[in-house]
Formats: structure tokens, C-alpha cells, sequence
């Protein structure tokens, strides 16, 4: 049973005119019933068409089981195509054959569209989600999804990088053991990955650019809007550079996708009703350093004091100042893991920023220059409680091995996607 026809073809005229036969394989998505006709609509991975099954062309059995199936069904098809006055496109059908009959009855139904966003549904979406990704929004926010990846591997190619695969299960862990999520592999602990930073480092010593596109996972519990378990990272590292060099490649990725956005996924935006704000590809965006930024929130009320992390409530509020995305500089050395070069000119933080997007999206991107030198090297990881620990010692091995300045930047995919099409909650930008 070989597909021949999609709907895609059959909604365009010149590929498919009027009077041609056809046979296409699909789902029913809804049927109207008008007495000897019935009319059904039947879609697949590329749109959905009419379908017109009359009782005399097909006789009074088949006529009957056509009415009965249950939507969600899949059926298979065949008859005339025809161009209706109104520019509507439809199969006059001559067969009609029940391939598979839908018995879970989901309500609602996956493909009759509703308000996927509705925090009432969260529970049920989730639990039924292996069904309800034939839900058209959601079709088309991970058709946009690979769009995007596909995108970001374009640009990455014409920047000269090369893709780099890194392990999943690892040994040693970017943060503290207990913020990730532990295995047990024939007896012995070992993590799921929470960056792939380590491994980008290694190979940059031999590629020079390269970047990995995969999932990482924490394991601490958070229900905001902008944090998943697993979630996916579009991860690069440079040789040769330093933290003004790797904020401009960022903003240069962001252009290229503002770019290339419209032209890709014309569709998809247009159904999901985005459009990208020219304000926010800006470039370069501005900059707030980590204590005037504490300083300003400070000043609103907030209680965030010079050493800690910046909120989201704070990052809401410097939103305020600017336009569009911003970039927080220096971010505090223990707030920060090791492997992140100390600023000479202000020890208490790290040469790492922020990018913040506006209207409460938070972080999308970290950027950073990586220790090279091993004298650097052993007192963050003193400083951090790993100096010494077997589990490092490939990442202290490279840093021997005539180890250069190089550059880094971490994006959530999930994140980005959320920002970039106006979503709620990132939980509805990845599949499962």
C-alpha cells in the first residue's frame, strides 16, 4: 500500500486539473451529512480536502459505512478532481475503504482544533500527547521547530562550523551532581547530560568552530513557564576570540533568522498567527552590566542583592528600559560554573552574559569566554569543589595540552521558539 497522492498536490490545479483521477490516503477530520451525499473532510501531513461520497456512485453498503466510520478514522480515497465555482478544490469519490478504525474516541478530537494553551487542558494535552500531535497548531509549531533547526544548521554552515555529536551520558557533571539527573550504569553513577560544553571544548582544540544541537537535562523541579527537564541546546564553541566576539556571532544568528523566518515558514506563522517584531532584531543589542542592573532593580523594590542571580521578576523589569532584547554582563563567579573566565578588572564576576528578551520571555542565550589557562583552571575548580575529582580530569588534560582562548554561547531551542512565535509556555514547543 503505496501513498500516491498527497493534498497538497490535489489543492493545486495545475498539478492535479480538473478530471483527473486520484487516490489519496488520509484521516477524517469532520463529515457533514446531507442525505444522499456526504461530505468529508480528509487530511493528511499537508492540508486537508473535501472529499463528496454520493450513495448512487458508490452503492448502499459503502455509502453507509462512509457515514458511519468514526472521525479521526483513516480511510482511503479515490475519484475525479474538481474545481468548485468558489475555487474550492474536491474529489468526487468512486471508492471509498476504511483502512483503520479510530476506537479511542479522544475528546476533543486531535484535528478539529481548540485552545491549546488553555492551562485547563495542560493535564489532559500531556497525557494524551502521542494523539494530540496531529493537533494542527501543534503540527504546525513543530513544522517551525524543524524549520528552525534547519535553519540554524544553514547558518552555522556558512559561519564554518562543523557539527560535533557529544555524549548523552556523562560522568561528570557541568553544575553540582544534585541538580542532575542520575543513572546507574552497571554500578556505576553516571548523569545525564546538562551541557555539552565539556566535549565542544575538546573538539575545539581540533575543529576550531564547532556546535552540537541536542537534549540536556536538569533535574531540578520548576514549574515556570520557560523550564523543561529535557529540553534541546543549540551549543557553539570558537577558538580564538573573545566575550565582544561571541555576543556578535549571537546577534548574527538572530538576524539570519529574522531573515530567513519569513521566507521558510510563511505558512506555519501565518496559521499560528506570529509575526516577528522588527525591534527585536535590533543589532547589536544594548548592554546593562550585572551591577547596574542590580542596582536599577534595586531601586524598583526588588530585594536582589549584589552575588546572586537576577529573577525573572528583575528581568521583567529591566525589560523596561530597552526596546527589544538586552544583554547582561558579567554575571557573578558563584553564581557561574568553573569553566568560565574570571574578569580581571572585577574578580567577583565572570566574563559571561545574558541575553534577556522582552515582554517576560527571560533568558534565551549565554555567552561566555572559557578558561584556558590551568592555573585559572585549578582555582575555579577548587573554588567550585572539583579540583581533584577523576571525573574532570579529561577537561584538566585539555587545558594542559596547549590549550588556547576560546568562546562559547548556549541557546535554549525551546526558549527561542516560545520568543520567537509569541507561545505561553515551553512546554507546548517540543514534542513530548
Amino acid at each position: 500500500m503505496r501513498k500516491q497522492h498527497y493534498v497538497r498536490d490535489l489543492l493545486n490545479q495545475v498539478a492535479t486539473p480538473d478530471g483527473e483521477h486520484v487516490d489519496l490516503m488520509g484521516w477524517i477530520k469532520s463529515r457533514r451529512d446531507h442525505g444522499r451525499l456526504t461530505f468529508i473532510d480528509v487530511t493528511d501531513s499537508t492540508g486537508t480536502i473535501q472529499v463528496v461520497v454520493a450513495k448512487p456512485s458508490l452503492g448502499e453498503e459503502v455509502y453507509m459505512t462512509a457515514k458511519a466510520v468514526p472521525v479521526e478514522s483513516a480511510i482511503h480515497v479515490a475519484g475525479t478532481m474538481k474545481t468548485k465555482a468558489n475555487g474550492q478544490r474536491e474529489i468526487t469519490a468512486n471508492r471509498f475503504t476504511v483502512i483503520s478504525v479510530d476506537t479511542l474516541g479522544l475528546q476533543p478530537q486531535p484535528r478539529a482544533g481548540f485552545d491549546i494553551y488553555d492551562n485547563k487542558m495542560a493535564g489532559h494535552i500531556i497525557a494524551n500527547k502521542a494523539v494530540y500531535l496531529r493537533e494542527p497548531h501543534y503540527m504546525a509549531i513543530l513544522k517551525f521547530r524543524a524549520k528552525v533547526m534547519k535553519i540554524v544548521r544553514e547558518w552555522f554552515e556558512v559561519k564554518g562550523f562543523m557539527e560535533f555529536d557529544a555524549p548523552i551520558l556523562v560522568l561528570a557533571p557541568l553544575y553540582d551532581d544534585k541538580t542532575a539527573m542520575k543513572v546507574d550504569v552497571h554500578g556505576q553513577d553516571a548523569f545525564l547530560t546538562q551541557c555539552a560544553g565539556f566535549f565542544l571544548e575538546a573538539a575545539t582544540m581540533a575543529f576550531e568552530r564547532v556546535y552540537n544541537m541536542g537534549p540536556s537535562f536538569r533535574g531540578e523541579e520548576s514549574r515556570s513557564k520557560r523550564h523543561l527537564k529535557e529540553y534541546w541546546h543549540i551549543k557553539a564553541e570558537m577558538a580564538f576570540g573573545d566575550r565582544d566576539d561571541i555576543i556578535e556571532l549571537v546577534e548574527d544568528l538572530l538576524s539570519y533568522l529574522h531573515v530567513r523566518l519569513p521566507e521558510e515558514c510563511e505558512q506555519e506563522m501565518k496559521f499560528l498567527g506570529a509575526s516577528l517584531r522588527h525591534e527585536d532584531f535590533v543589532t547589536p543589542f544594548p548592554r546593562i552590566a550585572y551591577e547596574d542592573a542590580v542596582a536599577h532593580v534595586r531601586s524598583k523594590g526588588s530585594d536582589t542583592v549584589i552575588g546572586v542571580g537576577i529573577t525573572t521578576k528583575d528581568e521583567e523589569e529591566l525589560a523596561k528600559l530597552f526596546h527589544g532584547p538586552f544583554w547582561v554582563m558579567g554575571i557573578p563567579r558563584n553564581v557561574e560554573p568553573f569553566p568560565y573566565v574570571i574578569d580581571e578588572e572585577n574578580p567577583t564576576v565572570t566574563k559571561v552574559a545574558d541575553l534577556i528578551a522582552p515582554r517576560g520571555y527571560g533568558e534565551l542565550c549565554g555567552v561566555a569566554e572559557k578558561i584556558f589557562d590551568p592555573v585559572m583552571l585549578d582555582e575555579r575548580m577548587d573554588e567550585k569543589g572539583k579540583h581533584g575529582d577523576p571525573r574532570y580530569n579529561f577537561v584538566v588534560d585539555v587545558h594542559k595540552a596547549a590549550c588556547v582562548p576560546h568562546i562559547a554561547f548556549g541557546m535554549g531551542l525551546e526558549r527561542l521558539l516560545r520568543w520567537l512565535l509569541d507561545i505561553p509556555h515551553v512546554r507546548d514547543t517540543i514534542p513530548f
